[in-house]
């Protein structure tokens, strides 16, 4: 009585616009019968209020760091990033990496493909997958999301944190440690010595194992195609890092 309550309340005040009452639906599908209602959700006024409870919602189930990463290297991308480019990315993301594996070290200093698939998992109502620049991308299917995502991590970010985001793009498109050893750092004093690292001030070395992002290649059928996927994306992120700051993009 008191769900049903609020639900009728909440349609009389609220924004009702599709987008809205199929975000509210979706929120009310998780209720068992004997949950409180929680007070955010009484805040529910708009599109925009559903998604950040929505994203605020994922973020305890999944990694926090992980999700945030992940949507917005996502959103960043003019067209939707591809899988193999976004378990890429989060490979070479050290933050995302040092949340992900607080406790140990793992052999492969790459980010399970299955932590993705469960965030792409909790997301499929509101992504969509289609063909961009001739790859499979997954993308918002709806113009809201991107505006949510800027407005909420992409422009709250510090400097330091958008560098980055965006150097870890284009270090992804230029293939800068493609099958090299990229160092990182160890900062929990416990891991350094389980792991012997004094010595080397908890510093390791580790292949990310990310994919070749060559400027064209050769297709099955013997022809030359180019790489559009990193001429139309790779630009725009060496332009987000400094307007003065020129990398060679083959």
């Amino acid at each position: 009585d008191v769900q049903r309550s609020f639900i009728r309340e909440l349609m009389k005040k609220a924004q009702i616009l599709p987008l809205y009452m199929k975000l509210i639906f979706d929120i009310i599908l998780t209720w068992h019968s004997y949950d409180p209602i929680d007070a955010n959700l009484k805040k529910l006024n708009s599109v925009d209020d559903c998604i950040r409870y929505l994203f605020n919602y994922l973020k305890t189930v999944h990694n926090s760091l992980l999700f945030t990463r992940a949507v917005c290297y996502m959103t960043a991308c003019r067209n939707g990033i591809s899988q193999n480019e976004l378990e890429d990315v989060l490979s070479l993301d050290d933050d995302v990496l040092k949340s992900v594996f607080q406790h140990y070290i793992p052999p492969i200093r790459r980010i399970p493909g299955i932590l993705w698939t469960r965030i792409r998992n909790d997301l499929e109502e509101y992504i969509t997958e289609k063909e961009a620049d001739d790859s499979s991308v997954v993308y918002w299917y709806h113009r809201r999301f991107i505006e949510v995502v800027n407005s909420e991590y992409l422009s709250k970010m510090s400097s330091a944190e958008r560098t980055t985001v965006f150097q870890n793009m284009v270090d992804m498109y230029k293939e800068t440690w493609k099958g090299k050893n990229k160092p990182f750092k160890v900062d929990d004093p416990k891991l350094v010595n389980k792991y012997n690292l004094n010595e080397s001030d908890g510093e390791i070395q580790a292949n990310r194992f990310t994919t070749s992002q060559p400027i064209e290649f050769v297709d099955a059928s013997g022809n030359i195609q180019f790489n559009k996927r990193k001429l139309n994306e790779l630009p725009q992120f060496i332009n987000q890092l400094t307007a003065n700051f020129a990398i060679p993009i083959a």
